[in-house]
């Protein structure tokens, strides 16, 4: 399909055990930035939402590791931008776009084609999964470079568990996204993953796991 009105994402991912203490390990983050010269802007000490996801009866955004969702649950300081964000992503993580889609409307499956997924080939789309989350975020300065770092909770509806830590890109320099990065797996022992949460979201559900074996996951 066409990349056009889609935005880069530039971010490095880390598995994060499940039984990480949230607050103890949200502190030694914060303190991996500090000691490399980053200082804390701000932070959005807990956010809980609701992700639900899309995909065909064949999982074929699953397949091909793109990704359609409905955020909801957003807090009011989104403020005129909508009750809902809906989501749409492409891409390896090392070469991601996304767009993204606010509404005060809860759209059916075929308005989020629409209006969302504009230029996409799918026919159809029946929710596959959905995920209650928290998602714990700050925000890191340094020399005109801004990074998001964002430590997701995911519970998954019939499935598995799991915890993240983001580290987004939002502006300036990629070198310095790449060399903090290092810095948080050395320090805090994280391993780097290049999967998407959908595709977590997916593999941990046990009545997809045909699917799973069918594409080779």
């Amino acid at each position: 399909m066409s990349r056009e009105n889609l935005e880069p994402e530039v971010e490095t991912k880390f598995d994060v055990p499940l039984e990480t203490d949230e607050s103890g390990f949200i502190l030694a983050v914060a303190n991996v930035f500090a000691t490399n010269g980053w200082r804390l802007s701000r932070t959005n000490t807990e956010v809980p939402l609701q992700f639900q996801y899309y995909d065909t009866l064949e999982l074929l955004l699953y397949s091909k590791g793109e990704t359609i969702r409905r955020v909801s649950g957003l807090p009011e300081s989104s403020g005129p931008k909508g009750t809902y964000r809906y989501d749409f992503k492409l891409g390896p993580i090392n070469d991601r776009l996304e767009r993204n889609h606010w509404s005060d409307q809860e759209y059916t499956p075929q308005e989020i084609l629409d209006k969302v997924a504009e230029g996409c080939s799918y026919q159809l789309l029946i929710p596959s999964a959905l995920a209650n989350t928290k998602h714990l975020k700050m925000y890191f300065e340094r020399r005109g470079t801004t990074i998001e770092s964002t430590h997701d909770l995911f519970k998954v509806q019939d499935g598995t568990p799991f915890k993240e830590l983001e580290l987004e890109l939002k502006t300036g320099s990629v070198h310095d996204l790449k060399e903090i990065s290092e810095q948080v797996s050395t320090v805090l022992g994280l391993r780097r993953i290049i999967i998407q949460k959908y595709n977590r979201v997916i593999e941990g559900m046990p009545r997809y796991a045909e699917a799973v074996r069918k594409y080779g996951r």
